[in-house]
């Protein structure tokens, strides 16, 4: 059970590490003046970031304790807060929202969301905004506690 237990740790260590890494390495320089301005180019890696954090939260969920992870393991939530920031900037809604919803912390939850709404609303989506939240209102609390 031990050695399990260390294999699991290790293995969320791992996929923690390297959602750290695409983090670090998803916005890119070039030092090309035009104009006399320095250009910066933002790779879309949005998705493949997205990815990484989903694979890290399954393992997490799969195989630790519900009462672990979501009560004393704050990189759980910085996993969601994570998802949430990379869906939003790739503007894959459903994830965004499922990413607000999920965060065990209520406070990280009330502010994603108001930033998904924002965000929705300046890319020119209010449809989809208008379809996501309703029916979530609807089938429970938008915000658990």
């Amino acid at each position: 059970l031990i050695s399990q237990m260390i294999w699991v740790l290790l293995r969320v260590c791992v996929l923690i590490h390297r959602v750290s890494i695409l983090e670090r390495h998803s916005v890119t320089t070039q030092n090309t003046i035009v104009s006399g301005v320095r250009s910066v180019v933002k790779n879309d890696t949005s998705g493949l970031i997205l990815s990484a954090v989903k694979d890290a939260i399954m393992v997490i969920e799969e195989h630790l304790p519900e009462s672990m992870h979501k009560e004393s393991m704050v990189e759980y939530a910085t996993l969601w807060s994570s998802a949430f920031r990379h869906a939003n900037m790739g503007q894959h809604w459903d994830d965004a929202f499922n990413a607000c919803l999920s965060n065990p912390i209520k406070s990280r939850r009330i502010n994603n969301f108001r930033r998904l709404v924002i965000s929705m609303v300046d890319a020119g989506h209010l449809g989809k905004l208008l379809d996501t939240v309703p029916i979530s209102v609807v089938s429970g609390p938008a915000i658990p506690d």
